[in-house]
């Protein structure tokens, strides 16, 4: 028996970190001095908030309200 033909996720998702930066450049700067071995990959994204999205769109409101009912 065999787990199919996709990796393990604990064989493709180590760990993960978050951090505040200013720019891109910044982001790639710290990326760089990751302390990774060989073949390993490391994958940069932007973190959205909520500044980042139209205000005005009812999805959006939506979750807005949910959070601050829940919260």
């Amino acid at each position: 028996m065999t787990d199919g033909p996709f990796a393990e996720a604990r064989e493709v998702f180590t760990g993960y970190w978050i951090l505040e930066v200013a720019s891109r450049e910044e982001a790639e700067h710290w990326a760089r001095k990751c302390p990774l071995g060989p073949g390993t990959t490391l994958e940069v994204r932007r973190v959205n908030e909520w500044s980042d999205f139209d205000q005005s769109n009812e999805w959006v409101t939506k979750a807005q309200e949910w959070r601050a009912a829940n919260s």
